[in-house]
């Protein structure tokens, strides 16, 4: 059963909210391929069931369609286009640019503190990781990436790589599944932070653009393996 949010409810919620919340409801269904291309997109399909009225879903598949995600053909609806390997390619080239740069510039600001911080919170994911406990592996290890876009990127910078990683979450997080795929995260991870220890900002931006490189080859196998096998 679909869950509703409740910004989607309230006749009294200004139009632009309600949309918003459509919006945001439609994106993440694409992107967590509940919705899968090909899929077709109607104002009365889509009222149905979110159970909510016509008027704001017209302006959130608008929005869609300028992000790439669905293609609207007159008369018919939303078709459904959602991601591609190519877009995923795409989604980590540019990241490469940015957390490289970002990791380059945390190197001389991030304080002795900033650093056994992020010792101990590589430690605990090598600890959760021998647990068994993935996802908190995970969660732990990407304070790296967190911090360092926190210290050495810009409100830019920060912006645009969470527009980015929200296009690639579920397969990021199917990707971290694959037989010792975290395992080489973290040891990557660790590999950026002794060079940010020894305040090398060209082998911190070097390394930082081998481990996304690293990270998209297998986001992409975990796409292609969607697409034959369903995540």
């Amino acid at each position: 059963m679909t869950i509703i949010d409740s910004s989607l409810r309230g006749a009294n919620r200004p139009r632009s909210l309600r949309s918003d919340a459509v919006f945001s409801t439609l994106k993440s269904k694409i992107l967590g391929f509940e919705y899968v291309p090909g899929d077709s997109l109607t104002e009365i399909g889509i009222a149905k069931e979110l159970n909510i009225s016509r008027t704001p879903i017209r302006e959130a598949l608008r929005r869609l369609e300028h992000e790439h995600l669905v293609q609207i053909i007159p008369h018919k609806g939303a078709i459904v286009t959602g991601i591609s390997e190519e877009d995923i390619r795409e989604v980590y080239v540019i990241r490469q640019g940015l957390e490289g740069i970002s990791a380059s510039r945390a190197t001389s600001r991030l304080s002795d503190e900033n650093l056994a911080h992020l010792e101990r919170s590589l430690s605990l994911a090598m600890e959760k990781l021998e647990q068994g406990e993935t996802d908190a592996a995970s969660t732990a290890a990407d304070e790296l990436h967190r911090l360092i876009l926190s210290v050495g990127g810009t409100r830019r910078i920060r912006r645009m790589v969470a527009n980015l990683k929200e296009l690639t979450e579920r397969l990021h997080e199917v990707a971290m599944q694959l037989p010792g795929r975290l395992k080489v995260s973290i040891e990557e991870h660790r590999a950026v932070v002794d060079a940010l220890k020894s305040r090398d900002a060209e082998k911190a931006e070097r390394l930082m653009r081998q481990h996304i490189a690293s990270t998209e080859h297998d986001v992409v196998a975990a796409y292609r393996n969607w697409r034959t096998e369903g995540i």
